[in-house]
């Protein structure tokens, strides 16, 4: 292939990895600077062009595809019908102040604050194709199938205890849960009632409206019998996920020693937040002055704590454990 620039000699001829520039004997320095120059400029336009015609190959070889793509895709329908706006039913709950600004423009809100589907209205049982839940009430596979057109449940909380997934699942309905539901929330109430369990503060409240009247420090320490300090006393968390871990920050604040127990976290938690890990509930129970448990409910911590586990609680003297007893059981109830 020849250049272009002249019949001076030089010549560019292609080769595997790109052009090869020949140049003949006899030119100075500045003639080949300038052919190369010339050269340049050539290839250049050449690949411009080539890559030109690519492109557009691309587009017309690519052109159905690309707007197949731009198409929207209708979602495959699993369980019923779909409808142009769709029903979505709060199943055990009064307020939609959440959910109704959220979805007014896409779907119809209806709220049920039912306790079995026995008390849920049949059209939402015809035509509900979403469906939220706290839980006060309970899904099983008797109540999934009186449902026509459900498609979607979701679960306002972590736990799903209450649905039955396999039979959801075989009914194609999906589940899905919301694990960092009132986290903050659900923290704050358990601390509450941690201190209210150490400083006796619901005990002391009820002598006061009966109109006990406390006049020394014996009398305080006798009408709040069992109050405890805070301080340096240890708590045992038994699932450290998201409510465990704003527990124990919150305890810490307050002065406890937080152990924990969670077969399933990975190690190197307790290193970044400051905790003790141990490996057995057993060991938990035994270090520990207070427990709280946060764990989902399932079948493999279904009554973990029991009247076996209780009596592995570490005894010291009669005072301590009949006072561990009472914040074991009256977190139980």
């Amino acid at each position: 292939m020849h250049s272009g620039c002249g019949a001076s000699g030089l010549f560019l001829t292609p080769s595997g990895s790109g052009w090869i520039l020949w140049i003949l004997q006899g030119e100075t320095q500045s003639e080949v600077t300038e052919r190369a120059a010339c050269v340049r400029l050539h290839v250049r336009e050449e690949l411009s062009q080539q890559m030109t015609q690519q492109k557009q190959f691309n587009l017309e070889g690519n052109q159905e595809t690309f707007l197949q793509k731009l198409k929207p895709q209708t979602p495959p329908i699993m369980n019923g019908p779909m409808h142009p706006r769709p029903l979505v039913a709060l199943l055990d709950g009064r307020d939609c102040t959440v959910e109704m600004p959220i979805l007014k423009d896409v779907a119809t809100v209806a709220f049920c604050d039912a306790q079995s589907t026995q008390e849920i209205h049949e059209k939402v049982l015809n035509e509900a194709v979403g469906a939220l839940m706290y839980h006060t009430i309970t899904l099983m596979r008797e109540d999934l199938e009186k449902f026509k057109a459900l498609r979607i449940i979701v679960r306002i909380g972590s736990g799903y205890d209450n649905i039955d997934i396999k039979s959801a699942g075989e009914l194609g309905i999906a589940v899905c849960n919301m694990p960092a539901a009132s986290v903050e929330e659900t923290a704050d109430s358990t601390l509450c009632h941690i201190l209210t369990l150490y400083r006796r503060i619901t005990w002391l409240h009820q002598a006061l409206r009966e109109g006990t009247r406390v006049q020394s420090v014996e009398q305080i320490r006798e009408v709040a019998s069992g109050a405890a300090r805070i301080r340096g006393e240890t708590l045992g968390l038994i699932g450290l996920g998201r409510v465990g871990q704003a527990v124990a920050l919150r305890a810490k604040a307050f002065g406890f020693n937080v152990v924990f127990y969670d077969p399933y976290l990975a190690d190197g938690v307790e290193r970044s937040l400051g905790l003790q890990r141990v490996t057995t509930l057993q060991d938990l129970l035994f270090h520990s002055d207070c427990v709280s448990l946060h764990c989902s409910l399932n079948e493999h911590n279904h009554h973990l704590i029991n009247d076996f586990t209780i009596k592995q609680v570490r005894w010291t003297d009669a005072g301590k454990a009949t006072k561990y007893a009472r914040k074991v059981t009256s977190s139980l109830s």
